[in-house]
């Protein structure tokens, strides 16, 4: 019993369901390297955000099902708001990432739970640090 999690640039990650929701976070935040603090959360191509936060006590399996395929969000409280902010940990750029994300744009709830694509990341080049040669 399976599911894919697609996060990062290129990557998706395989992870067993069989185990609690509280192993499979901690698992899912080391391995797609998430900050051990970072409070996130898992969203289908339905725009349906699963709310494994407020389940960490049951099994994943009866949260999830098997063979999905699961984007990766990071979830943030907003002071002013009672409902977070979702932001999906994926690029626009990769093929399957394109089709998951164009998927979840056309759905209705994808705006009303507030889930946005992550912001592209741009490497700075700073001419201070080259040694003159």
């Amino acid at each position: 019993m399976f599911i894919t999690v697609l996060h990062a640039d290129k990557e998706q990650t395989l992870f067993n369901i069989h185990c609690k929701i509280s192993v499979l976070l901690d698992s899912i935040r080391s391995h797609c390297h998430c900050e051990y603090e970072a409070e996130i959360d898992l969203v289908d191509e339905n725009a349906e955000v699963k709310n494994l936060l407020d389940r960490r006590d049951e099994y994943a399996s009866l949260a999830l099902r098997e063979r999905e395929e699961y984007a990766l969000v990071s979830v943030r409280w907003l002071d002013d708001s009672e409902q977070p902010l979702y932001t999906l940990l994926l690029q626009d750029q990769v093929p399957q990432h394109t089709r998951f994300i164009a998927k979840l744009r056309s759905k209705q709830g994808s705006r009303a739970l507030g889930i946005q694509p992550q912001r592209k990341r741009t490497k700075r080049i700073s001419t201070l640090s080259r040694a003159p040669q």
